[in-house]
């Protein structure tokens, strides 16, 4: 399933305070904490990012995330926790974690229901079987306030290291450029990530590209094993310092689509006109018929329009 979503410009602005969730992949004692059927629940308490461990011996995925909804207080009996919001139904199918809330979702605070949002996201997300999370309101898709559909989330939309990190989150919508499916060009994705502001949005881009799309509609162009060491920007150049893997590992695309996929989605920022590469600090490199030792600026005859359905 392909995943395009687009986030209102006013939510940026909200997400200056409290968010939610991690994209680092669970530890071995998290992976070992969960085989043993325990789980963690992610819920708010005053606005507060509150998490308690819980133990079930429930293995169906459906049953189970109705189980571990009602922990977070979402059942109908006990929905004075989030303002008369409860689940009316949920089911797990394909991979995703079908979620129904009542009417009264959509009267919660805009900041508050972002962070509802990912708790939500978050708990699921633990079920071996869940990769995405999909939100029904009134039994319709949830909406952004500008009437985009949210449509499918997942854990890895909100980045953070650690959960010490939850309550220092922004949110934004990236587009991203990679490979099409033929390796001939570049095809533009929408993504929306929570990350954490310490972190430049100019490393989070890069790490997005290293991760690769959410979908087979389109493939990954820069190698997985890239270390991304530093990003600065000065005077509208981004200088983007990575490990000398994305020289020497390859994608199976043309190494200029590896270039400027990193180089169209960087220019997508304001105040990034240019790109400067250095590998491990050193600009005065070629590879693949390529010369670091220049500026980049974004290539527009790479982007290929795909065909509507």
């Amino acid at each position: 399933m392909q995943k395009k979503r687009k986030c209102c410009l006013g939510i940026f602005v909200l997400m200056a305070v409290f968010l939610l969730a991690a994209c680092q992949k669970e530890t071995e004692n998290e992976e070992i904490m969960k085989e043993e059927g325990h789980y963690r629940i992610y819920f708010l308490d005053k606005n507060t990012f509150v998490t308690s461990d819980y133990y079930t011996e429930t293995k169906d995925s459906t049953e189970l995330a109705k189980e571990l909804l009602s922990q977070m207080g979402l059942d109908e009996e006990n929905n004075r926790k989030y303002g008369n919001v409860y689940v009316e139904d949920s089911n797990v199918a394909n991979g995703v974690a079908y979620v129904y809330f009542n009417d009264a979702y959509g009267k919660m605070d805009n900041v508050y229901e972002v962070l509802f949002r990912a708790s939500v996201v978050k708990t699921l997300s633990q079920l071996s079987e869940v990769n995405y999370v999909y939100f029904y309101v009134n039994n319709k898709p949830l909406t952004y306030e500008n009437g985009q559909v949210v449509g499918l989330m997942a854990e890895g939309d909100f980045i953070a290291d650690s959960d010490s990190d939850l309550q220092n989150l922004a949110w934004s919508t990236l587009i991203l450029y990679f490979a099409n499916n033929e390796g001939t060009g570049l095809v533009e994705r929408q993504l929306d990530v929570a990350y954490v502001r310490t972190v430049s949005l100019e490393k989070v881009i890069v790490e997005q590209l290293i991760q690769g799309p959410e979908d087979d509609s389109c493939q990954a162009v820069v190698p997985s094993q890239v270390k991304v060491l530093g990003t600065t920007v000065r005077n509208e150049i981004c200088y983007v310092n990575l490990d000398s893997s994305f020289i020497k590992e390859r994608t199976g695309v043309p190494f200029e689509l590896t270039v400027y996929s990193i180089v169209n989605s960087l220019c997508e920022l304001n105040g990034i006109n240019k790109v400067q590469f250095q590998i491990n600090g050193d600009s005065h490199v070629e590879a693949n018929g390529i010369s670091f030792d220049t500026v980049f600026e974004r290539n527009l005859d790479l982007i290929k329009k795909e065909e509507t359905q």
